[in-house]
Protein backbone atom coordinates (compact mmCIF):
# COMPACT_ATOMS: atom_id res chain seq x y z
CA UNK A 1 0.00 0.00 0.00
CA UNK A 2 1.34 3.66 -1.01
CA UNK A 3 1.49 6.01 1.87
CA UNK A 4 2.26 9.74 1.45
CA UNK A 5 3.36 10.75 5.11
CA UNK A 6 3.49 14.95 5.84
CA UNK A 7 5.62 15.24 8.55
CA UNK A 8 8.24 18.17 9.14
CA UNK A 9 10.03 16.95 12.03
CA UNK A 10 12.88 15.17 11.00
CA UNK A 11 12.92 12.36 13.38
CA UNK A 12 9.52 11.69 13.83
CA UNK A 13 9.37 11.44 10.39
CA UNK A 14 12.70 8.73 9.88
CA UNK A 15 10.95 6.81 12.69
CA UNK A 16 7.88 6.27 11.44
CA UNK A 17 9.06 6.25 7.55
CA UNK A 18 10.95 3.12 9.02
CA UNK A 19 8.38 1.40 11.50
CA UNK A 20 6.05 1.47 8.00
CA UNK A 21 8.48 0.25 5.56
CA UNK A 22 8.85 -2.69 8.21
CA UNK A 23 5.37 -3.38 7.67
CA UNK A 24 5.36 -3.55 4.11
CA UNK A 25 4.18 -0.23 3.06
CA UNK A 26 5.42 2.20 0.21
CA UNK A 27 5.94 5.36 1.50
CA UNK A 28 6.83 8.71 -0.20
CA UNK A 29 7.62 11.73 2.08
CA UNK A 30 7.11 15.30 2.52
CA UNK A 31 7.88 18.07 4.58
CA UNK A 32 5.58 21.07 3.24
CA UNK A 33 2.81 21.57 2.84
CA UNK A 34 3.28 22.57 -1.11
CA UNK A 35 5.09 19.26 -1.17
CA UNK A 36 2.39 17.62 0.19
CA UNK A 37 0.02 19.27 -2.23
CA UNK A 38 2.20 18.62 -5.38
CA UNK A 39 2.82 15.02 -4.49
CA UNK A 40 -0.88 14.11 -3.76
CA UNK A 41 -2.72 15.57 -7.39
CA UNK A 42 0.49 14.72 -8.95
CA UNK A 43 -1.20 13.54 -12.47
CA UNK A 44 2.11 11.04 -13.39
CA UNK A 45 3.24 8.74 -11.08
CA UNK A 46 1.33 6.10 -8.08
CA UNK A 47 -1.07 8.10 -6.66
CA UNK A 48 -0.95 7.52 -2.56
CA UNK A 49 -3.78 5.36 -1.26
CA UNK A 50 -3.90 6.85 2.14
CA UNK A 51 -1.90 10.58 3.44
CA UNK A 52 -0.59 10.63 6.68
CA UNK A 53 -0.89 14.56 7.36
CA UNK A 54 0.64 16.45 10.73
CA UNK A 55 -0.66 19.89 10.92
CA UNK A 56 2.39 21.81 12.51
CA UNK A 57 3.95 22.79 8.85
CA UNK A 58 6.47 25.52 7.97
CA UNK A 59 4.81 26.66 5.13
CA UNK A 60 1.35 26.71 5.49
CA UNK A 61 -1.36 24.97 8.09
CA UNK A 62 -2.00 21.08 7.93
CA UNK A 63 -5.68 22.44 7.48
CA UNK A 64 -5.65 24.48 4.52
CA UNK A 65 -3.31 21.42 3.12
CA UNK A 66 -6.27 18.84 3.84
CA UNK A 67 -8.36 21.11 1.44
CA UNK A 68 -5.93 21.58 -1.32
CA UNK A 69 -5.60 17.56 -1.23
CA UNK A 70 -8.94 17.00 -0.91
CA UNK A 71 -10.09 19.15 -3.79
CA UNK A 72 -8.24 16.90 -6.04
CA UNK A 73 -7.70 13.51 -3.98
CA UNK A 74 -9.96 10.81 -2.94
CA UNK A 75 -7.05 9.01 -0.35
CA UNK A 76 -8.02 8.83 3.33
CA UNK A 77 -5.96 11.01 4.96
CA UNK A 78 -5.53 10.65 8.41
CA UNK A 79 -4.40 13.76 10.80
CA UNK A 80 -1.86 12.66 13.11
CA UNK A 81 -0.70 15.22 15.15
CA UNK A 82 0.37 17.18 18.57
CA UNK A 83 -3.09 19.19 18.01
CA UNK A 84 -5.44 17.22 20.90
CA UNK A 85 -7.79 19.61 21.37
CA UNK A 86 -11.55 18.59 20.49
CA UNK A 87 -11.93 22.35 18.27
CA UNK A 88 -8.96 20.84 16.05
CA UNK A 89 -9.96 17.21 15.94
CA UNK A 90 -13.64 18.35 14.95
CA UNK A 91 -12.79 21.07 12.08
CA UNK A 92 -9.86 18.33 10.60
CA UNK A 93 -12.78 15.64 10.36
CA UNK A 94 -15.37 18.73 9.23
CA UNK A 95 -12.55 19.41 6.58
CA UNK A 96 -12.53 16.22 4.86
CA UNK A 97 -10.04 14.20 7.29
CA UNK A 98 -11.07 10.43 7.39
CA UNK A 99 -9.80 10.23 10.69
CA UNK A 100 -7.69 12.19 13.67
CA UNK A 101 -4.97 10.35 15.87
CA UNK A 102 -3.03 12.73 18.69
CA UNK A 103 0.90 12.42 19.25
CA UNK A 104 2.36 10.49 20.66
CA UNK A 105 0.49 7.45 18.72
CA UNK A 106 1.50 3.71 18.86
CA UNK A 107 2.79 2.65 15.26
CA UNK A 108 0.50 -0.54 15.86
CA UNK A 109 -2.55 1.83 16.40
CA UNK A 110 -1.41 3.84 13.04
CA UNK A 111 -1.34 0.82 10.93
CA UNK A 112 -4.97 0.07 12.56
CA UNK A 113 -6.00 3.09 11.54
CA UNK A 114 -4.15 2.55 8.14
CA UNK A 115 -6.44 -0.29 7.28
CA UNK A 116 -9.60 0.84 9.16
CA UNK A 117 -10.18 3.99 6.62
CA UNK A 118 -8.69 1.88 3.49
CA UNK A 119 -11.22 -1.26 4.45
CA UNK A 120 -14.02 1.47 4.58
CA UNK A 121 -12.68 2.78 0.91
CA UNK A 122 -13.00 -0.67 -0.60
CA UNK A 123 -16.58 -1.02 0.51
CA UNK A 124 -17.34 2.47 -1.37
CA UNK A 125 -15.18 1.47 -4.16
CA UNK A 126 -17.85 1.46 -6.41
CA UNK A 127 -19.05 5.07 -5.67
CA UNK A 128 -17.25 7.88 -8.15
CA UNK A 129 -15.59 10.60 -6.29
CA UNK A 130 -17.36 13.83 -5.95
CA UNK A 131 -16.75 15.76 -9.40
CA UNK A 132 -15.14 13.07 -10.56
CA UNK A 133 -17.03 10.41 -13.15
CA UNK A 134 -20.76 9.83 -14.26
CA UNK A 135 -23.01 11.62 -11.87
CA UNK A 136 -24.26 9.10 -8.77
CA UNK A 137 -28.24 8.28 -8.99
CA UNK A 138 -30.84 9.78 -6.78
CA UNK A 139 -32.70 7.84 -4.68
CA UNK A 140 -36.46 9.14 -4.15
CA UNK A 141 -38.45 7.82 -1.70
CA UNK A 142 -40.87 9.11 0.18
CA UNK A 143 -40.52 12.76 -1.10
CA UNK A 144 -37.10 12.21 0.10
CA UNK A 145 -34.28 12.69 -2.56
CA UNK A 146 -30.54 11.08 -1.49
CA UNK A 147 -27.57 11.06 -3.75
CA UNK A 148 -25.01 8.76 -2.42
CA UNK A 149 -21.33 10.05 -2.43
CA UNK A 150 -22.29 13.76 -2.53
CA UNK A 151 -23.25 14.22 1.55
CA UNK A 152 -26.63 15.37 1.50
CA UNK A 153 -30.26 14.93 0.84
CA UNK A 154 -33.60 17.02 0.51
CA UNK A 155 -36.26 16.70 1.62
CA UNK A 156 -39.48 19.45 0.81
CA UNK A 157 -37.98 22.61 0.92
CA UNK A 158 -34.94 21.73 3.34
CA UNK A 159 -31.69 19.88 2.81
CA UNK A 160 -29.95 17.47 5.32
CA UNK A 161 -26.47 15.97 5.45
CA UNK A 162 -25.54 12.16 5.30
CA UNK A 163 -23.29 9.73 4.17
CA UNK A 164 -24.86 7.17 1.61
CA UNK A 165 -22.94 4.50 0.35
CA UNK A 166 -24.15 2.84 -3.40
CA UNK A 167 -24.47 -0.41 -1.48
CA UNK A 168 -26.92 1.81 0.93
CA UNK A 169 -28.74 3.24 -1.59
CA UNK A 170 -29.04 -0.30 -3.71
CA UNK A 171 -30.82 -1.50 -0.56
CA UNK A 172 -33.40 1.62 -0.40
CA UNK A 173 -34.21 0.90 -3.97
CA UNK A 174 -34.46 -2.85 -3.35
CA UNK A 175 -37.16 -1.95 -0.32
CA UNK A 176 -38.96 0.63 -2.39
CA UNK A 177 -39.23 -1.73 -4.83
CA UNK A 178 -40.83 -4.50 -2.55
CA UNK A 179 -43.19 -1.78 -1.42
CA UNK A 180 -44.50 -1.35 -4.67
CA UNK A 181 -45.12 -5.24 -4.89
CA UNK A 182 -46.74 -5.19 -1.46
CA UNK A 183 -44.56 -8.41 -0.59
Amino acid sequence: MRLLVVEDDERVLAALRDGLLRHGFEVACARTGAEAVALATAPAGPAPEVILLDLGLPDQDGFKVCEQIRRHCAAPIIMATARADVRSRVHGLNLGADDYVVKPYSLAELIARIHAVTRRGHLAADEPAAGTGPAPHVLDAVGVNITPGVGFGTHGEGYFRLSVTAPDARIAEAMKRMEKLSI
